[in-house]
């Protein structure tokens, strides 16, 4: 099997947990990403071997993204067949992102079976084009299906990597998880450090634990110090079972893996869409888990320290509907959703042997 795409964590994890299950199972698994995204540091350190394409986030809209594109495609098609001739694989699965656009095309000219990872709710422009040349789309949201040719989708949830959250510690306080994505948020930044420094004054035994993004770590640390507030900052949380763990209440973006982890683990949030995400799909996300009594939604246009904190406090008040929004959340999750993208792989591996 040949895993592809990354980028960002959100494309990222959900192909480190099928990749995880497939080695489980005796595969031989391969990762193909961006030499430039995240999956370049991230899949080193794992035991999967890594090929990278020389591609890169578009520089630009319009014009100038169809030139770097046009620029991009056809040096890492070259690169991808060559993997592919080199690998042999029964299967790729693209799991979004720049890199899998060329490993999926690739797999597409030389005749190899091809199943999609869609995490979101409203699919992006680069999967809705290579859903046409997949044989099946293993859909996040049942929402996502009509953006498919019919007939290909099928729900799997969104696969996420391990993740051992232990139990917070009976008395230890409330504890919240702030954080906004693999990159960070500033607005978020800001936002967090001026409604803890808000709801210090109303939470007992208030706590944070904050992953910034590279960029914004020191001046954050720096505002909770000041404010007096306890707090663990990091730009970027290694052990995220962990931070899950400890927390009482998640305060984060509405990626795709962002909401499949919060909901496997039974996590309330706030979630706050990244308002320029392509077709606005955090918000898509978001709305799911809304209209399940999952979780909460407070646009970015919205976003102050005195508005989080005010929604911060009112749910710290109230264990019971902290607890019923946790069981919302579990209510809403695919837990086996790695063993079902593997069931459709073989699917779509026998159906090819059988029509060759």
């Amino acid at each position: 099997m040949i895993v592809a795409g990354g980028g960002t964590g959100g494309h990222l994890f959900p192909g480190l947990a099928v990749a995880q299950a497939a080695a489980a199972e005796g595969a031989a698994v391969l990762f193909v990403g961006s030499r430039y995204g995240i999956e370049a540091r991230v899949i080193p350190q794992t035991t999967f071997p890594f090929e990278a394409l020389p591609m890169r986030g578009l520089r630009g809209r319009g014009w100038r993204g169809v030139a770097d594109l046009l620029q991009q495609l056809p040096v890492a098609l070259v690169r991808a067949w060559r993997i592919l001739g080199d690998f042999r694989p029964d299967i790729v699965v693209g799991v979004g992102g720049y890199a899998s656009a060329a490993m999926v095309l690739a797999a597409w000219l030389r005749r190899v079976p091809r199943v999609l990872l869609e995490q979101n709710a409203h699919p992006g422009l680069t999967n809705r084009r290579l859903g046409r040349l997949a044989q099946r789309v293993c859909t996040a949201f049942t929402e996502a299906a009509p953006f498919f040719p019919a007939g290909r989708t099928t729900l799997t949830g969104n696969p996420v990597r391990t993740l051992a959250a232990p139990a917070a510690a009976p008395g230890s306080g409330f504890t919240l998880l702030v954080f906004g994505g693999s990159q960070g948020a500033h607005r978020l930044n800001v936002a967090a450090t001026e409604a803890a420094a808000i709801l210090r004054r109303q939470i007992a035994e208030l706590r944070v634990i904050h992953q910034t993004g590279a960029a914004d770590a020191g001046w954050v640390r720096q505002r909770y110090a000041q404010a007096g507030v306890t707090a663990e900052v990091s730009p970027f949380i290694e052990d995220m079972g962990s931070a899950y763990g400890q927390a009482d209440l998640v305060v984060c973006r509405a990626g795709a893996t962002t909401v499949a982890e919060i909901t496997a683990l039974g996590k309330p949030a706030i979630l706050v869409p990244y308002p320029f995400a392509a077709d606005d799909h955090q918000r898509a996300n978001a709305e799911v888990l809304v209209h399940g009594n999952a979780a909460q939604m407070l646009l970015d246009r919205e976003l102050t320290g005195t508005v989080l904190a005010a929604r911060v406090a009112a749910l710290a008040a109230d264990p019971d509907g902290l607890q019923a929004m946790a069981a919302a959340a579990r209510r809403l999750a695919i837990p086996d959703a790695a063993a079902r993208v593997l069931a459709v792989c073989r699917e779509v591996i026998a159906q090819e042997r059988t029509h060759a």
